[in-house]
Order: C-alpha cells, then sequence, then structure tokens
C-alpha cells in the first residue's frame, strides 16, 4: 500500500435511507469512522462534555469544525481518503437553500473538506447544477460518459446472458 497509516472514511448516500440522505448524517458517519480506525479521535473526542447535535440548519458548520476539522488538525499527521458515493441523492439538494451562508448543508461540508490539508476527497455524483458550484474549485473533476462505460456494460451484459440457463435455453 502507498499509504499503509492512512484512515479511508467513506458515506454511501441512498433516497431510500433516511438516515443516508442529509450532511448531518454524513458528518456523524465520518466522525465515528474516524473514532473507530484511529484511538487519538476517540479520546479527543470524549474529552467533550456533550457533542453538538442536529440543532438546525444554521448548525451544520459547528457539527463539521467539531466532529471532524478540529479532531483532525489537532491529530497526527496522516493521510485521510473520504469516498463519498451518491451525492445527488442528499436530500437537500432540491427545494430551498436553508444553511449556512446561502449554501445548502452538502455544500458546506464539501467546501470545507476540500480545505482539510491531509483529506482527500473522491466524490460521486449523477450530474447535478447544485452540486457543480461546490466540485469547481474543489480540484479535479471527471466526468464519465456513456463511451467510457459501455464497453464494461456490453461484457457485463454478454456474461449474464451466457450464464443464465434461462436466456440460453430460449
Amino acid at each position: 500500500r502507498q499509504y499503509p497509516e492512512a484512515l479511508c472514511l467513506y458515506f454511501f448516500c441512498k433516497a431510500a435511507n433516511p438516515a443516508l440522505v442529509n450532511a448531518i448524517q454524513l458528518v456523524r458517519t465520518i466522525c465515528y469512522q474516524l473514532g473507530e480506525q484511529d484511538v487519538f479521535y476517540k479520546r479527543f473526542l470524549q474529552h467533550f462534555p456533550s457533542l453538538p447535535g442536529s440543532g438546525g440548519p444554521d448548525n451544520i458548520l459547528l457539527l463539521f469544525n467539531t466532529l471532524i476539522k478540529n479532531p483532525i488538525a489537532k491529530g497526527p499527521e496522516r493521510q485521510i481518503f473520504v469516498l463519498l458515493d451518491g451525492l445527488d441523492e442528499v436530500d437537500d439538494m432540491s427545494g430551498p437553500i436553508k444553511s449556512y451562508n446561502s449554501q445548502r448543508d452538502i455544500e458546506v461540508v464539501l467546501r470545507n473538506l476540500v480545505l482539510i490539508p491531509n483529506l482527500k476527497v473522491l466524490a460521486t455524483s449523477r450530474a447535478s447544477p447544485e452540486l457543480k458550484p461546490s466540485f469547481r474549485d474543489s480540484g479535479p473533476i471527471h466526468t464519465i460518459a456513456w463511451d467510457d462505460t459501455s464497453p464494461d456494460v456490453k461484457l457485463y451484459i454478454e456474461h449474464r446472458v451466457q450464464n443464465s440457463q434461462k436466456l440460453t435455453s430460449a
């Protein structure tokens, strides 16, 4: 492994699951994974008499700073990789902006995640005009088109058809 001491964190947004569709849960999940993977983070967070909850949309920046930014800044210097999948399924992407500084909660989280020097983010999403501003200044963006995936899709379908008794017996 290139980064044997690196921490790998992830959050998979899923519209069908209420626990996997908001930025507050994303922050709390990343915090939990930090604590599970490194003793320093667990001890750092245990020193708080109470942690911020989900006290409304204005609280996302406080929650992010308390649970992610501050512990990482005070912790051992190491690479941290974060995979965020399905960001287009976050529930605050549709509807009015209701958060800090005229940004949606997910925008606040993304814009602040990419500012942490030793943290690298890989985010996946379907094309979303609401997310575009958050990604624009965060680093390289690679858009995957049909031409990028069609050979793989074709191979997968051929494999499934060849290995299916139902489809080959007809």
